[in-house]
């Protein structure tokens, strides 16, 4: 009986042992509800790849923000560095600019000049301004797996080689006949014509009219009675000013009072000139190097001239010729003109130089039956534009270009304009303000 019992309780105890071995084998070949623990161990993974890509469209967005914005801030750099040339002016502008953009530097925002700048392409290089913007980046579920950081961009701007510049821009944005050839012929070389105006006769050429040019640009349209070797490009976009940033001499007072000569031989000496000059007769004059300034008597208003009439000369180099208020350029004569503008300092390349808030109606002429040469930039921004060639005249060296709201030509000879290889210009026109980078 005893052995009998034993036998009986040690039965249980094989046989749970191998109910247990089952029970183990049974769950580890189950495989239902498995892709529950698949994803309970896969959820966290899930997630921050999800969290990242979020987050990462969100960084791309503001990084574009923050290119526009240092965008913006660099162009307004340069283009305030080349209205004044002063630095602090220029980052005061582009982050004014900037702010106006989106630029908030109460959430974070920062913005970083380097002139010149210290990275890329233009490292180093004097005439070249860089922005650096930065922003805080939002971080959200990607912030299991990085921390804060900023998201930045760049942008440098600076000088870069412009198209060829214009010899003759009438600017008037829709005056009729703005730019127009009586008679004559009117020849370019190695610059084009620009014609801002948006009239249907921007451009005209009459019966006895001779235009020899290529290119010429026009925002409107052309007539032309007479004869053309190019046929002008229409509709295109309005050209800026290129010297519209170009300074105004500061004056005071009179150094000469209506200097009158009618004969001899003369030399003038840079200043101010109330009252005009007055060469006529057989008048033989010099101009020493420098800036001439024609303005009003200081008795009066009236309207004052640098004017040569009869058979007087007149020869410079280095010269510049600044009209103030309605003063205005007068040449009708047989003399010879030999009038050269400065190789450097600010008005490098400027021969005449007209005031911007001129009288619209003041005309500058240029008639003459003698040679005259123009070797500089004929700019009178406000103002009228007259030249007839009877005789030789010409501009035949390394630069002519006549810059006014509106141009006339006329005569019986031949008016050339050229700018060469290696001409003096002054900085807005061999130049355009560009971003680089």
């Amino acid at each position: 009986m005893m052995l009998s019992k034993l036998w009986i309780s040690s039965r249980p105890r094989k046989t749970r042992h191998v109910f247990d071995r089952a029970l183990i084998a049974r769950f580890c070949d189950d495989d239902h509800g498995g892709a529950f623990a698949y994803v309970g161990l896969m959820l966290p993974v899930l997630l921050g790849i999800s969290g990242l890509a979020l987050d990462a469209s969100l960084w791309y967005a503001q990084k574009r923000s923050a290119q526009a914005i240092a965008d913006t801030a660099a162009y307004a750099t340069i283009l305030e560095i080349s209205r004044t040339g002063d630095e602090t002016l220029a980052k005061s502008a582009a982050k004014n600019d900037a702010i106006v953009h989106g630029l908030d530097e109460s959430a974070g925002d920062n913005i970083t000049f380097n002139f010149p700048p210290k990275f890329g392409a233009y490292a180093g290089t004097p005439g070249y301004y860089e922005v650096i913007v930065e922003r805080p980046a939002p971080v959200f579920l990607s912030g299991l797996f990085v921390g804060d950081f900023n998201t930045a961009a760049r942008a440098v701007s600076g000088g870069a080689k412009g198209p060829n510049p214009p010899c003759l821009l009438a600017s008037d944005p829709s005056m009729k006949d703005a730019f127009k050839v009586n008679n004559g012929t009117v020849r370019t070389t190695g610059c084009n014509i620009h014609v801002n105006s948006n009239d249907s006769s921007a451009l005209n050429v009459a019966k006895n009219g001779i235009l020899d040019a290529d290119p010429i640009d026009i925002v409107g349209d052309y007539v032309n009675k007479g004869t053309m070797t190019s046929t002008p490009s229409t509709g295109v976009g309005s050209m800026t000013d290129p010297l519209a940033g170009l300074s105004t001499p500061g004056f005071s007072g009179c150094d000469h009072d209506d200097v009158e000569l009618s004969s001899g031989s003369h030399t003038l000496s840079p200043g101010v000139y109330c009252g005009g000059i007055d060469l006529s007769g057989t008048a033989q004059v010099t101009m020493e190097p420098g800036t001439y300034i024609i303005t009003g008597d200081d008795d009066d208003d009236d309207a004052s001239t640098l004017s040569v009439t009869g058979q007087a000369s007149l020869a410079g180099n280095g010269v510049t010729a600044y009209f103030d208020g309605d003063s205005s350029l007068s040449v009708n004569g047989q003399g010879n003109l030999d009038l050269s503008a400065p190789t450097s300092g600010d008005y490098a390349g400027m021969l005449f130089h007209g005031d911007p808030n001129s009288d619209p109606d003041t005309q500058h002429m240029i008639t003459g039956n003698g040679t005259a040469i123009f070797d500089g930039i004929m700019y009178f921004p406000n103002a009228v534009a007259k030249i007839n060639g009877n005789g030789n005249t010409t501009s035949n060296t390394d630069i002519s270009a006549v810059m006014a709201r509106q141009l006339r030509f006329g005569g019986n000879g031949t008016l050339n304009f050229h700018i060469s290889e290696g001409a003096i210009l002054p900085p807005a026109m061999k130049t355009k303000q560009t971003l680089v980078e």
